[in-house]
């Protein structure tokens, strides 16, 4: 009888970067590939902008790393757009509270293990 190899995929999305791991599940869990993808906005998103065409539709294309929320969001800046198309609207994104943290309180909670390693604290 052939045995099925059962593979684990763990995707963790958080408002800067995406990590992810892929375990084999054979007897014991191991661990055979993991990465992240880091920075993921910073350049963009780390002081509050006016929303412009350009940023809803970055948005768009971004709204699936936020299912829960963003898809609903932009759908309310849109509303509000279509009633009052010349109010200025300006977005806070959760990196621009981070972003400015003082060194104390970004790694107060982290092992410094893990800070050398790049794990910032969101």
């Amino acid at each position: 009888m052939k045995t099925r190899n059962l593979h684990i995929l763990t995707i963790n999305g958080g408002s800067s970067s995406i990590k992810f791991a892929l375990f084999t599940v054979d007897g014991i869990l191991q661990r055979i590939l993991s990465g992240k993808l880091a920075w993921i906005g910073l350049p963009k998103y780390s002081e509050p902008r006016r929303m412009t065409v350009e940023m809803i539709e970055e948005l768009h294309r971004l709204s699936s790393f936020n299912p829960a929320h963003l898809p609903e969001e932009i759908l309310l800046t849109e509303a509000f757009h279509r009633r009052f198309p010349h109010l200025p609207q300006v977005a806070c994104f959760d990196t621009v509270f981070h972003h400015a943290l003082p060194r104390v309180a970004k790694l107060l909670p982290i092992p410094r293990r893990f800070e050398a390693q790049g794990l910032r604290r969101y």
